[in-house]
């Protein structure tokens, strides 16, 4: 299986065409309707495009050829190419049990399956211990940022609940609960969400563009198939969804100190005011 894209031409229809790299096509000095003689294949082919070199070949400095499965069957013979076959596997699936099981069942040995790592990394379904130990990297700058969020959220809504004691306990006076006061807050802070939300995801967006656009250019031999401006929707989807969870979880404290303040404390404006603290000073009398 190659994964590279067709970037010039077509992909071989007949048995005597061949798609290059583009690699082939620059150090060959080739083009679209060329002929090319391969070691092995007795018959010249003919060139119908040219594909996307692959980070592989860029690493190892390689180019490839492309056949029709027909062409490859008519010029290469049966004996010189072992059978392989391609699975894939639902998403929702245990991975690594399903392929132990596979491996079992058709008595392969471990250098006989060979599994696409990258895939199963970004789908957290990979044993390497090093790509364990990256997501557990992970999940604790997760929560570190979860909290000092949390912290500074409910430090602002602290700060607004205090500022509007007075609103609060007219509330109370005319008759609403703590329940209701509670839910008050909480939606006061998810109004929050309308703009910080939609602000936050596009500097996120723009900062990932900005990494991978950098990695492009400095590391080209391992970053080249990396795309720069592309949007990740479930990645969106979850950041809507942890920001909503954020503000609801920061907002229980100040909540929770709102509806505790009593009417008649809350109308007097003393709720939230600190005691003084009493000093002796001495007088000099005359």
């Amino acid at each position: 299986m190659f994964l590279s894209e067709i970037s010039e031409g077509r992909f071989p229809e007949t048995v005597y065409e061949v798609v290059l790299s583009e690699y082939a096509k620059s150090l060959l000095k080739v083009d679209i309707g060329d002929t090319i003689q391969i070691d092995g294949i007795n018959e010249p082919l003919v060139i119908s495009g040219f594909a996307e070199n692959s980070a592989k070949q860029m690493r190892q400095d390689t180019f490839s050829a492309l056949l029709s499965m027909n062409g490859f069957r008519t010029h290469i013979p049966a004996e010189n190419y072992t059978e392989q076959l391609v699975v894939q596997l639902s998403p929702f699936c245990n991975m690594q049990k399903v392929i132990a099981d596979i491996a079992d069942q058709l008595h392969l040995s471990e250098k006989q399956v060979i599994q696409n790592g990258n895939l199963l990394a970004v789908l957290g379904q990979s044993d390497n211990n090093f790509i364990i130990q990256l997501y557990g990297c992970a999940v604790i700058l997760f929560l570190l940022v979860l909290i000092a969020s949390v912290l500074m959220i409910t430090s602002s809504l602290n700060s607004n609940v205090m500022q509007r004691t007075e609103f609060f306990g007219m509330l109370r006076c005319v008759g609403a609960t703590r329940k209701q006061i509670m839910k008050f807050v909480r939606r006061e802070g998810l109004r929050w969400c309308k703009f910080a939300i939609p602000i936050g995801l596009i500097c996120g967006i723009v900062v990932v563009w900005g990494l991978c656009a950098a990695l492009k250019f400095i590391s080209p031999e391992y970053f080249a198939e990396l795309p720069v401006f592309r949007v990740s929707w479930i990645s969106i989807l979850c950041g809507i969804i942890i920001g909503f969870l954020t503000v609801l979880l920061a907002a229980q404290a100040p909540a929770k100190k709102a509806a505790s303040v009593s009417p008649l404390t809350a109308v007097s404006g003393n709720a939230f005011s600190r005691q003084s603290v009493k000093t002796r000073a001495s007088e000099a009398i005359r």
